[in-house]
């Protein structure tokens, strides 16, 4: 029997997906933090709902694409596109 690294299985907004082996990152650590997509580079947001404890390190972890859920947060004042924001502008160098 194949032995399943222990670890932490992102999946992306973008429909990816990758377990970082070995990870030991708290819910604390990893609660609205950024990161890139392994494989298409989408900018992502790491998503830990409220009720995970902070010391807790989650097996799965869900990250949306950045900008598209901030403008569902905020009822669209973040733009889906990112348009005239900070990341845009960063991209664009």
């Amino acid at each position: 029997m194949k032995k399943t690294p222990v670890g932490i299985r992102f999946t992306t907004g973008c429909g990816h997906s990758w377990k970082r082996p070995h990870a030991r990152w708290s819910a604390a650590d990893l609660r609205g933090a950024v990161a890139d997509c392994r494989v298409c580079d989408e900018y992502l947001l790491i998503v830990i709902p409220d009720d995970v404890p902070a010391d807790r390190v989650p097996a799965d972890v869900h990250c949306p694409r950045f900008h598209p859920y901030l403008a569902q947060l905020t009822n669209g004042d973040w733009p889906a596109d990112g348009a005239g924001t900070f990341a845009a502008a960063f991209d664009a160098h």
